[in-house]
């Protein structure tokens, strides 16, 4: 009987180990800077290199700025940074500084622009657009599996979507693909402007309620495997 306890004791952690491990690590998300300014300290943002007003630079490799690193997928296909100011041509008024725009889209492939921030970062925002099609959903991914699917702005010369998130375990990459549809088929190019990190404060650290349920499921197979075992 003792042996059936021990099974089920180890079978409760178990469930409940791999449960918490499954839960999101995400804390609180935020559509505006003022707020994910608030709960976020040891603010940073990447600064690209500026040029003549309207121009732009090709990256064909992987590219480390203030410690970020941006990567495409397929690698064969350059990125480019290029200024979004009102002086630039009508298609880029985003109005966010030099931003990385990703390979335009076929029918056979989806870009995959992966940020991977500074060690320890467990705070990070950006703002988002399309260009070519307006206002196609934009899935961003986090190390820890989460997903948010985002809709850029519908019209030319729009504010970009601002996004940011605060975790309460170190955020390793995110990364961003157009979702599934027929905007794959009209060249359309992911734009990520003004990309911020930082440290969350001790209060958006806390670990969102889905959390704590799941936790709590795990926590009730171990005491159910122990009543078992004992009866």
């Amino acid at each position: 009987m003792r042996r059936t306890m021990r099974f089920g004791l180890f079978a409760g952690v178990a469930a409940c180990m791999a449960l918490a491990a499954h839960a999101s690590t995400i804390t609180s998300t935020f559509t505006d800077l003022t707020s994910w300014e608030s709960a976020v300290s040891g603010v940073t943002t990447v600064t690209f290199p500026s040029g003549t007003a309207g121009s732009y630079y090709y990256i064909t490799s992987s590219y480390t700025i203030d410690g970020v690193t941006y990567v495409q997928t397929p690698s064969t296909q350059a990125m480019e940074v290029q200024d979004t100011s009102t002086a630039a041509p009508w298609y880029y008024q985003y109005n966010v500084g030099w931003a990385v725009f990703s390979m335009a889209s076929t029918t056979a492939t989806n870009p995959k622009i992966t940020i991977t921030p500074t060690s320890g970062t467990t705070a990070v925002s950006f703002e988002l657009a399309t260009q070519n099609n307006f206002g196609e959903p934009v899935v961003v991914t986090f190390s820890d599996g989460s997903q948010y699917t985002l809709s850029s702005p519908s019209t030319t010369a729009a504010v970009p979507v601002f996004f940011g998130v605060t975790s309460s375990a170190p955020i390793t990459s995110l990364s961003f693909t157009l979702a599934p549809g027929d905007n794959l088929v009209n060249g359309t190019e992911i734009i990520l402007g003004d990309f911020s990190e930082g440290t969350a404060s001790a209060t958006s650290q806390t670990p969102e309620a889905a959390t704590f349920v799941l936790i709590g499921f795990g926590l009730a197979g171990l005491r159910l495997f122990g009543r078992k075992a004992a009866a």
